[in-house]
């Protein structure tokens, strides 16, 4: 049975999440800053979307998260960065994560 579309863009935009923070080397990215990376890797998603994929990420330990107590728009801005554990998975170091699609 294939994976459902849904979840296989879900799964590619983590991967380019963790992606996009890995260029910044560990310091803190705001979200309107990772939504202009994202976008500008081909992807047509909103901050909402992104908030809940990085909050997977930071549930599964891969991310880290912060609010910067700041709306905009009715949105609360937030700011991520990787992990140790992102940094091992990108690298290939620890197992693949099958909610993850990390690629080239």
């Amino acid at each position: 049975m294939s994976e459902d579309l849904q979840v296989i863009e879900k799964k590619i935009l983590r991967g380019d999440i963790l992606k996009a923070l890995e260029v910044t080397k560990g310091q803190w990215v705001g979200a309107l800053t990772l939504d202009q990376m994202l976008t500008s890797a081909g992807h047509n998603v909103h901050i909402p979307d992104i908030l809940l994929q990085c909050q997977y990420l930071a549930e599964k330990g891969y991310v880290e998260m912060k609010d910067t107590a700041r709306k905009s728009m009715g949105l609360t801005i937030f700011m991520a960065r990787n992990t140790v554990k992102a940094q091992d998975l990108i690298e290939g170091s620890v197992p693949d994560d099958p909610g993850i699609t990390l690629h080239d």
